[in-house]
């Protein structure tokens, strides 16, 4: 049984679990030398390892930082403690615009939400985050890969 909106499946109900999968994409624009922040929000999250990682996120070569690693000069992940997260890029490239994923450790299969980070030439005059985008970007536990 499905459930759908929008010809979203929201809700599938297999023979012995279910799985309930929103995501949504956050879309980020940076300047070449400058840094965005990335706000990502995932439900019942608040103890799970946060990673984020870029396209196509599916080994760990993939993951530029989690939450249980120190920042690096270019990436840092704030974990919040209730499910939300930030991830900072400091740096900016115009090579860094592309598409990555905010990621959710889960005991099954792990969430996420998809970030288009676009890079622009000019100067930078402070951060340039995604405000307005964390409602859009709410996961709940589900299954949904990149």
């Amino acid at each position: 049984m499905q459930l759908k909106y929008n010809g979203e499946v929201l809700l599938s109900l297999p023979i012995s679990c279910f799985s309930l999968s929103v995501a949504s994409t956050v879309r980020v624009t940076g300047q070449v030398g400058g840094f965005v922040m990335i706000s990502c929000s995932h439900k019942i999250a608040d103890d799970n390892k946060k990673y984020f990682c870029r396209k196509p996120c599916k080994t760990d070569k993939d993951i530029l930082i989690k939450s249980d690693q120190s920042s690096t000069t270019k990436y840092k992940l704030k974990d919040l403690g209730d499910g939300r997260f930030t991830v900072n890029i400091t740096e900016l490239q115009k090579t860094d615009s592309g598409t990555y994923w905010c990621g959710v450790e889960r005991w099954f299969k792990d969430t996420y939400i998809e970030v288009l980070l676009t890079v622009t030439e000019g100067k930078s005059h402070g951060p340039l985050h995604s405000t307005g985008m964390i409602l859009s970007a709410l996961v709940f536990f589900g299954e949904h890969s990149p």
